[in-house]
């Protein structure tokens, strides 16, 4: 799909900034590995309820990372 392909380098230009941002150290990135984790064998068992489950609490963590963050840039 040409829109697709289009879009695919914003949307990767946009992942790689949040990861920066709410990832800053390797610490912080290896407790957000059991999350992605979750999402993968949801997705790998056909579970649609559990993956949107596990979609969820990752996205909220990533909204706490982002919030705290830049909370701390802010002051």
């Amino acid at each position: 799909n040409q829109y697709l392909d289009a879009l695919e380098s914003a949307i990767f230009a946009g992942l790689l900034l949040s990861i920066r941002i709410t990832n800053p150290n390797a610490k912080q990135n290896s407790t957000s590995i059991p999350l992605h984790t979750s999402i993968a064998d949801a997705i790998i068992q056909q579970d649609p309820t559990a993956a949107y489950a596990a979609m969820k609490l990752h996205l909220a963590d990533a909204s706490r990372r982002l919030s705290v963050t830049l909370g701390k840039k802010g002051k």
